[in-house]
């Protein structure tokens, strides 16, 4: 999905680019491309600056939208190597 960062904030911006180069979920509010300010949870996939665009909708942004799904959300959550995912944890526990 293309989303453009509302008054094309650095810090959004900057927020992105980590999102972007750890493939980590990230919640921002931003213009969808009708737009409307919403709010919207995913990955980037990536980022383009356009200077020639009306403030508001310089920067475009291809976010991977999250599914609400529980096998999602464990494949977006970070873990260190080595670590069992949490539900597999608790399932060796019982």
């Amino acid at each position: 999905m293309d989303i453009y960062l509302c008054n094309d904030s650095d810090i959004d911006a900057e927020r992105c680019r980590v999102s972007l180069q750890r493939k980590s979920p990230i919640t921002i509010f931003a213009r969808d491309a009708r737009g409307r300010i919403a709010c919207f949870t995913g990955i980037v996939c990536s980022m383009h600056f356009d200077h020639g665009r009306a403030t508001g909708q310089r920067w475009r942004v291809v976010l991977h939208e999250a599914v609400n799904d529980e096998r999602a959300a464990a494949s977006l959550s970070p873990s260190i190597d080595g670590d069992a995912p949490m539900k597999e944890q608790k399932q060796a526990k019982t």
